[in-house]
Order: structure tokens, then sequence, then C-alpha cells
């Protein structure tokens, strides 16, 4: 343990000077941040968009239009915010080191009892990690699904009226809805 006064101008000091450098690291972060998650975004959509347009026409007709609108619209979305997510936990996680490593200068004992309560709760975490992928995966393959069926009542609105289908193709078009308040 080091020899620090514990004067309560130099705690003062200290909690002003910390609060200060995170604040000013937390600013910079989200500014990077964003100016990245928006060159990523606008590359993985134009080179969906482009990837979609160079295939061939036997390739294309294997997607369906829901799949493919899905990956350019929100499954772009969610990798992009996933992407800041990931951002943010590494700089919680700096912000958490130095957090933890002054304190360890200070009183090594608390702070060694605290990692092993934490230890535990992490590993929690990455099986609920784990959970939630799976689910995502799912969410993916439902919306895709959805998207797709939109497009196809949408696409074929008038015939779907003038024979008089409409009612099933609601009744499907909820029935997707429905799963997919299910899988959330």
């Amino acid at each position: 343990s080091c020899d620090l006064s514990y004067s309560l101008r130099n705690i003062l000091c200290v909690l002003v000077g910390v609060t200060a450098l995170r604040s000013t690291a937390l600013i910079a972060r989200e500014a990077w941040v964003a100016r990245i998650m928006a060159q990523i975004e606008i590359r993985m959509r134009t080179g969906l968009f482009s990837g979609i347009f160079g295939l061939d026409y036997q390739a294309f007709i294997g997607y369906s239009t829901g799949h493919l609108n899905n990956a350019i619209v929100r499954e772009v979305t969610g990798v992009c915010s996933t992407l800041y997510k990931l951002a943010s936990l590494i700089s919680q996680s700096l912000f958490t080191a130095i957090y933890v490593l002054l304190p360890l200068l200070i009183r090594p004992e608390l702070v060694l009892s605290i990692l092993a309560v934490t230890v535990p709760i992490g590993l929690g975490m990455r099986y609920l990690i784990v959970l939630t992928k799976a689910n995502s995966l799912q969410m993916s393959t439902v919306y895709g699904e959805f998207q797709k069926m939109i497009f196809q009542a949408l696409g074929n609105f008038k015939y779907f009226k003038a024979t008089g289908t409409a009612p099933r193709i609601m009744a499907h078009v909820n029935q997707r809805i429905e799963e997919m308040g299910e899988v959330q």
C-alpha cells in the first residue's frame, strides 16, 4: 500500500482530475466512434448493394427479396449497433481498469475481494451472451421471412384483393408478426 495523504483537498483534486479526464475521453471517444460507425455503415451498405448487383441472375433469384432487404436495412444497422456497443465496452473496460488500479494501490485486499465476487458474475454474463447470440440469429431469420412476406403481399396486392385471398394473406402476416413478438 502506498503512503498517500488522505486529506480532503488531495482527494477532491484527484476526483476532479479523474472526472475531467474521463469526460474529455468520453467526448473524444463518442466523436471518434460516430465517425468510424458512419464510415463502416456506408461501406457495408454500398458493399452489400454492389455485391447483390454483382450476382448473376441465377444466384440472385436464389435469394428472397425480404432477406436481401433485411440484410441491407436491418442487419447492417444491427452490426453497426453491435460494433458501437463493443467500442463502448472497450472504453468502459479501460476506465474500469483505471478505477481498479487506483484503489488497488491504496487498498489491495478490498479490490481483490471485489474481483473474487465479480468473476462468477462475468461467467454468468458470458452464458447470457451465448443465449443472446442464438436469439439474434433466430430474429434475423424471422425478420427476413417477414419482410419477404410483406414484399410479396404488397407486390401482389391487386391480385389478392381481386381473388379474395387477402384475409388468408393477412392471417399469415399476422402469424409472422406474432412469431417476431415471441422471438423478441
